[in-house]
């Protein structure tokens, strides 16, 4: 199967109400390392991924991926959002609904849930009433949910927002497994400590720009831009 990538986003704008929410904005992400959209609040983070994504249309500009067959809502490029959709089921039923698409052996689909469950330490809940798992556990069931279905590209937004530390720390361990098995991470932040840590490329945004795509090495350590500089200063 051809691959996805890259994902090209060239001259995309978005407007809402007569008002510029997205700004021109054009890059290239091919395969590698998680790429971490951040900025404040309202910069356009997660409006960037939705259109990326395929949930909304540009207003002007074109997002095309490598494989130009239609790949929007295809499992092969999926997103879990920053308040995760919960079936009202169990935990185990909710990693089975999202089998039923691709895999028809009970047997088979038995064990891919057992081993989701390890992987992010809910095998005693797996009996559980998803909806009353807590914040940080909602967001680990989506997010091994999601790779379930073996994904190329991996949006998330804002993952960890709202999210004690414990269960932010649980689900960066999360991410970087994900990463290293192959799926492409794309995800948004406004957390500098996780961008740190997570030591992807950074595509830093202000309101509604793309004003840096950088590897987050040299982000943090050559910082020449007023608004990267005012972000990080007002962040600590």
């Amino acid at each position: 199967m051809k691959s996805m990538l890259p994902l090209n986003i060239k001259q995309v704008c978005f407007e809402r109400a007569g008002e510029m929410l997205l700004k021109n904005i054009t890059l290239t992400i091919k395969k590698g390392v998680p790429r971490i959209l951040l900025g404040a609040n309202g910069s356009g983070k997660t409006l960037l991924m939705r259109v990326a994504h395929g949930l909304i249309g540009p207003t002007h500009g074109e997002v095309s991926w490598a494989d130009k067959t239609k790949l929007q809502y295809s499992v092969r490029q999926t997103m879990v959002f920053q308040k995760p959709i919960m079936l009202k089921r169990t935990v185990r039923e909710n990693l089975l609904f999202t089998l039923s698409t691709i895999e028809k052996n009970i047997v088979s689909k038995e064990q891919l849930v057992e081993k989701a469950l390890s992987e992010i330490n809910l095998s005693k809940k797996a009996n559980v009433y998803a909806p009353k798992l807590s914040q940080g556990e909602q967001q680990k069931l989506a997010i091994i949910r999601a790779c379930l279905l073996k994904p190329e590209v991996l949006f998330l937004d804002e993952p960890t927002s709202n999210i004690d530390p414990y269960y932010t720390r649980e689900i960066e361990d999360l991410i970087q497994h994900i990463s290293a098995n192959g799926t492409q991470i794309i995800m948004s932040t406004h957390n500098i400590d996780q961008a740190k840590r997570l030591n992807g490329e950074i595509l830093f945004m202000a309101k509604g720009q793309l004003i840096v795509q950088q590897p987050a090495d040299l982000f943090f350590t050559n910082v020449n831009d007023s608004q990267i500089s005012e972000f990080l200063t007002y962040s600590l």
